[in-house]
């Protein structure tokens, strides 16, 4: 006979889908899903492998094994038999379908496979597969194509859309649930007095004298747990048993099921099989008996320890870089015992770096206890910064790099939902500092009155975190001179409350930060015991992997449930099973935001992206009160608004009516629309113009820069916004509507130069995700990538404008530039005279382009001949900001510019070297002259030419010494150009005879300096070829009267600008160093340089016999 328990209470929830775990996908149902919709993706039946994500802008959503967040393409096995993607392609162009080719590559059914789209072309079998093209940030075509080179099996048809960050575009999975036991459904219970043998977890067993009842069986002694319980045990478990057999009967129709998830409800443990199979247990013993008690109570927080030696051949964590020049490492100690990482490497100023460790635990924690050893040593005297970041998992994901290192600027931290104990360590006698900031908000400041801390030994650090009701209570010590003998204790906090701080799933991040460009910091020994707050009473199981066992008809889920014993005070088993049948639906495709890796996209995406915010009047120079109207093209768009420039998130302003800017503002806006994913953020900089600026006007381009009050640094790029102005026919005014308004970053450029008050910059063109925008800038080609240069010691302002351009008239490329007038609103606030730089130079920055310097790209996929022998761009140089990328064979040093040195492969940086040391041997060795041996093979002679009459004539005397660019295409020779830097030129120098119009410049060139041309002249071929093209080019371009007319063209343009450039730099009738003469006005600067020149090439022409048949005295030879 059968007893009845008690009724059952209600149930306190629905089945959640915010659990994504991995799946496999029905095969069957799949099959029915292969119809497809012309546009925008296709795909031909009957292949079952889809490409079902796509990232073409990641972040930070997963590393490759390079550790680089390369794009990714992720594909997938919708059909019932495993496929060999051997000779299956994915391309990116439609002419091209066998782009890129698949290796061995088995993938299962329902199984997932990610192949980044990184330009590295790696296709090794079983090893991580990379393709040899990138995507587009703008969006691009992309297909899957059959080994046939010709069939399209899917394709992104026109194009995958412009993708922001981080964001992913694919193909949505919907699932049908089916609940096969329901919370209420009859439950048969037995508390055994003996052992029941293994028959009652058979699905033919009869219950017979069983109870039944419905809802949660258990009882509850204060311990919250009777909101579960519909049917109480407790008469018969309290005091008497630890163990219950349970078993739920339930009926399928259709075995065939995509996912089977068990959602269970427990205190204190159990073990469940379906169908007499065992599918789950948790907290119970080995071998459970009928009983058996749990191992453990439910709800019991069990640390876990950790640590970081630094030790490890495959480390999990993730070095962050703010410079390649200084970037952390690991380092050894002498011997070569001990690893630490050198997170500062002492090389910069104004250095941050940091380190990711993966996630400890899943759960969110009660307490952290954390043990570390630090170490700052040298430097000028100073703050130096160590920050200790429990940073959200939900943002950042649980490994991989963490938040950007612009999250820690001082004591600004700007680090959204992270708690940050921020240690600001003094080497004077000043205080050290413990700040605490927790969701981007400084919180507390802690003085610690010792200065011990700025030793330069190692210290032991420990910080505790703990997570109460009330917040975050934090505590910090630290063991001084921790491997030495002369060390002391510091309490710095104890039990300090940061309020509001709940707990969350995290993980650490260590970033540190120096100011002096001579001090490095170490991290070494981080150890941890992460302990999760209070386990969830039910957890979610995928138990799709034993999906086989399900049979048509009845099927039966057994369960022996356990407490920790007959005197434990509360008991709960309450199983629900769901199944799900899921369908890829590939006719409308969706964005994903986060996206899911080899991972079904099952959260419903977005169809589209909200408009992007259109502001009414652009962002300009106001004069007094102006209002702003902002609009959105879809009218259920909501638009919030910051007047700050900090990014808006949802709850910032809503925009509800015109604002009023009473004075500069950097508006922000973005809109948010049901359905689809926020729009991009608009940005607009408003600078209230002062009213001496009203009525300027200029014949030149204005340029106006907008730091927003950042201040700028030479290695680190500051974010600014840029207004042009372009006078075209007529005179720029900063009150006409602007040629260019966009946003972009700078940072100060040069070497010897930047001992001059006037700073050159380079300056980076930026969309509204931070990626580089092309833009053409006053008649110039559109390229995102441009130089201001600032002639200082060049009073004539035109030296390096008249090189490039006689080197674009003698037949190659050089930049293209417009001379312009700059404004650096440095304030943020009113622009004005005071915010006036002078004259500069605009200037197109030399790199690799349709447009540049027009040779092949070299991707990181390019390390075998013939891909690996071009394009370079590399040049001769000194610098304080990177390490030379080789040397010469005669000591020179020589920098990557494109690919730059941290995206050349190890293979390309070895090639360069080689073929430069190579051309050094042609020049030098004893085959010079051989025409298949000899430097004819290696060097592109027309170019060495037309460079060295260049240098020659001009005197530059940092010609073939600095700033000396060369360029190699694929299968190409080397070629010197182009030119760049030429301001100390033209007589514009006061050693290496850089004043007299006569004498060889080449002659002082060192050993190790670029002194080709006294080896090369004494090839009688080469020295009749420089000859006559002395005198070609003396008949055109270096046409004495032709120089002087290019002069006195740049001189009319500059005259009325270089009068307030001069104002602004009083520096005429002033030496300025290396001035060879020294003029009391602008006219008298140009006259004399004229005269120069005319003097020069003249002195020339007597050097340089006018016949080829004439014998080569002068011309390089003394």
């Amino acid at each position: 006979m059968s007893h009845s328990l008690f009724a059952s209470r209600p149930h306190p929830g629905g089945f959640s889908s915010s659990l994504r775990p991995w799946v496999s996908l029905s095969l069957l149902a799949l099959a029915l899903l292969v119809l497809l919709t012309p546009c925008p993706l296709q795909a031909a039946a009957p292949h079952k492998v889809y490409i079902t994500e796509v990232m073409s802008l990641n972040r930070r959503t997963v590393l490759d094994e390079d550790r680089h967040p390369s794009d990714w393409i992720e594909l997938m096995n919708a059909g019932s038999e495993s496929v060999n993607l051997a000779g299956w392609h994915l391309t990116d162009r439609k002419d091209e379908l066998g782009k890129w080719t698949f290796p061995d590559t088995r993938l299962a059914p329902g199984e997932y496979l990610l192949v980044f789209a990184s330009g590295k072309n790696r296709h090794t079998a079983g090893k991580e597969l990379h393709t040899n093209f990138k995507l587009g940030t703008d969006g691009e075509y992309l297909a899957l194509v059959e080994p046939d080179g010709q069939t399209i099996a899917m394709q992104f048809k026109p194009r995958i859309p412009r993708l922001r960050p981080d964001v992913s575009y694919g193909i949505p999975l919907r699932e049908e649930m089916l609940r096969l036991i329901r919370y209420d459904d009859t439950k048969w219970v037995s508390v055994p007095s003996s052992d029941p043998g293994p028959s009652w977890m058979a699905p033919e067993f009869t219950p017979t004298g069983w109870d039944f009842g419905k809802g949660g069986v258990g009882f509850d002694g204060g311990t919250n747990l009777l909101p579960w319980i519909g049917s109480d045990i407790g008469p018969r478990m309290k005091g008497k048993s630890s163990s219950l057999l349970m078993r739920l009967p339930f009926v399928v129709a259709n075995p065939e099921i995509d996912r089977l998830v068990l959602r269970m409800y427990y205190d204190d443990g159990f073990v469940a099989w379906l169908n007499g199979r065992e599918v789950l247990r948790r907290n119970a013993p080995e071998k459970a008996a009928w009983n058996s008690a749990a191992t453990r109570g439910r709800g019991t927080p069990v640390p876990v320890a950790w640590g970081e030696d630094f030790e490890g051949a495959e480390p999990a964590y993730v070095l962050m870089n703010g410079e390649q020049a200084a970037r952390a490492r690991v380092s050894a100690s002498n011997p070569d015992t001990n690893h630490f990482v050198r997170l500062v490497n002492g090389r910069l100023p104004e250095q941050w770096n940091g380190i990711a460790f993966p996630q400890v635990t899943p759960e969110a924690l009660s307490e952290l206890l954390l043990d570390f050893d630090f170490r700052i040593k040298g430097g000028n005297p100073g703050e130096n910064d160590l920050y200790l970041a429990l940073i959200p998992t939900r943002d950042t994901g649980p490994r991989g790099i963490g938040l950007p290192l612009s999250s820690f600027r001082g004591r600004d931290v700007q680090s959204k939902g992270a708690l940050v104990a921020q240690l600001e360590v003094s080497n004077t006698d000043r205080n050290s500092t413990l700040i605490l900031h927790f969701d981007g908000e400084r919180k507390l400041e802690i003085p610690v009155r010792d200065n011990s801390l700025g030793w330069r030994f190692y210290h032991h650090g420990t910080l505790r975190v703990a997570f109460g009701a009330d917040g975050a209570r934090i505590s910090l010590k630290v063991q001084t001179d921790s491997r030495g003998t002369n060390g002391r204790e510091i309490r710095i906090a104890e039990n300090l409350l940061v309020p509001g701080v709940k707990p969350f799933a995290s993980r650490l991040q260590v970033v540190g930060h120096t100011h002096s460009n001579l001090a490095t910091l170490d991290i070494d020994n981080i150890t941890g015991r992460w302990t999760p707050a209070g386990e969830s009473l039910n957890e979610d199981v995928e138990l799709t992997s034993f999906r086989g066992l399900l049979r048509p008809g009845t099927n039966v889920l057994a369960v022996l449930g356990l407490s920790t014993g007959p005197a434990d005070t509360g008991f709960l088993i309450l199983p629900e099973l769901y199944g799900f049948n899921t369908h890829l639906d590939l006719a409308s495709p969706r964005f994903f935001s986060p996206a899911s890796p080899l991972a079904p996209n099952l959260d419903p995406g977005f169809s589209g992206v909200a408009p992007t915010p259109e502001f009414s009047p652009r962002g300009s120079l106001i004069q007094g009160p102006t209002t702003l109207t902002l609009r959105c093209a879809a009218t259920n768009a909501v638009i919030r608004y910051t007047l700050d420039g900090h990014e808006p998130t949802d709850t910032s302003t809503v925009y509800t009516g015109p604002i009023s800017l009473k004075g500069a503002a950097v508006v922000k806006a973005i809109s948010f629309q049901p359905g689809k994913l926020p729009s991009a953020a608009a940005m607009e900089t408003y600078t209230s113009l002062d009213s001496d600026l009203g009525d300027f006007t200029s014949n030149l381009p204005i340029i106006v820069i907008n730091p927003q009050g950042r201040v700028r640094y030479e290695n680190r790029k500051t974010q600014v916004s840029a207004t042009v102005y372009d006078p075209g026919k007529g005179r720029a005014s900063l009150t006409l509507e602007p040629q260019y308004n966009g946003r972009g970053d700078m940072n100060l450029r040069g070497f010897s130069s930047l001992r001059y008050p006037k700073h050159s910059y380079t300056f980076r063109l930026r969309d509204e995700y931070g990626e580089k925008q092309k833009a053409g800038l006053l008649g110039m080609p559109k390229d995102s990538d441009w130089v201001l240069l600032a002639p200082f010691p060049d009073k004539t302002l035109m030296r390096d404008a008249l090189a490039y351009d006689l080197s674009r008239a003698m037949g190659h490329y050089a930049p293209r530039t417009r001379f312009v007038e700059v404004f650096l609103n440095n304030s943020g606030g009113g622009l004005s005279w005071n915010d006036y730089q002078g004259v500069y130079l605009l200037v197109e920055k030399i790199k690799r382009g349709k447009n540049r310097v027009d040779i092949h790209e070299l991707g990181p996929g390019d390390n075998q001949e013939p891909e690996i022998t071009g394009g370079y761009i590399f040049r001769r140089d000194h610098s304080n900001k990177e390490s030379p990328a080789f040397y010469s064979t005669r000591g020179g040093e020589f920098f990557l510019v494109e690919p730059d040195s941290k995206d050349a492969t190890p293979q390309q940086r070895e090639w360069i070297e080689k073929r430069f040391h190579d051309l050094e041997q042609s020049i030098y060795g004893r085959n010079w002259m051989d025409p298949r041996k000899g430097y004819r093979n290696y060097l592109d002679v027309p170019s060495f030419i037309d460079q060295h009459w260049l240098i020659e004539m001009s005197k530059n005397i940092d010609g073939y010494r600095y700033s000396v660019y060369f360029s190699l295409d694929r299968g190409g020779k080397v070629k010197l150009e182009p030119v760049w830097d030429w301001n100390l030129s033209f007589g514009n120098a006061n050693y290496m005879d850089g004043e007299s119009t006569r004498g060889w410049y080449t002659e002082q060139l060192r050993e190790s300096e670029i002194r080709w041309f006294y080896k090369l002249i004494q090839d009688p071929q080469f020295d009749a070829e420089q000859r006559e093209r002395w005198w070609e080019l003396r008949k055109g371009p270096l046409k004495t009267e032709a120089v002087l007319q290019r002069v006195d063209a740049m001189a009319a343009e500059l005259n009325e600008a270089q009068a307030r450039n001069f104002r602004r730099w009083q520096i005429l009738g002033q030496w300025v160093h290396p001035n060879a003469f020294v003029g009391s006005s602008y006219a008298e600067e140009v006259d004399w340089m004229k005269k120069w020149i005319r003097h020069r090439l003249a002195w020339i022409d007597g050097q340089v016999p006018a016949s080829s048949k004439g014998s080569s005295q002068g011309a390089g030879k003394k």
